[in-house]
């Protein structure tokens, strides 16, 4: 998957689970009002199902999860590896 396409699921998602219009997701999801921990599970679990992968559970920080483009990076690197 290209990285442009990566980068518009994980906007796409985040932008159903808080409830957003797409163009509003920033990189920092914090910024965004309606984000909490309970919306950042659901953002990586939404996306681990979208994704077909499953994230490892020492990656499933605030810091990974709090970021766009961290997601980014976390589900390439997921992808990459169970491709291997």
């Amino acid at each position: 998957m290209a990285p442009h396409e990566l980068h518009a699921i994980v906007v796409d998602t985040v932008a159903a689970v808080l409830a957003i219009d797409s163009e509003s997701v920033g990189d920092s999801l914090a910024a965004l009002p309606t984000f909490d921990s309970f919306s950042m599970i659901e953002i990586a679990e939404r996306l681990e199902q979208r994704l077909g992968v499953e994230l490892d559970a020492h990656d499933l920080t605030p810091a990974n999860l709090g970021h766009v483009t961290r997601l980014c990076r976390l589900f390439e690197r997921t992808a990459a590896a169970a491709n291997t």
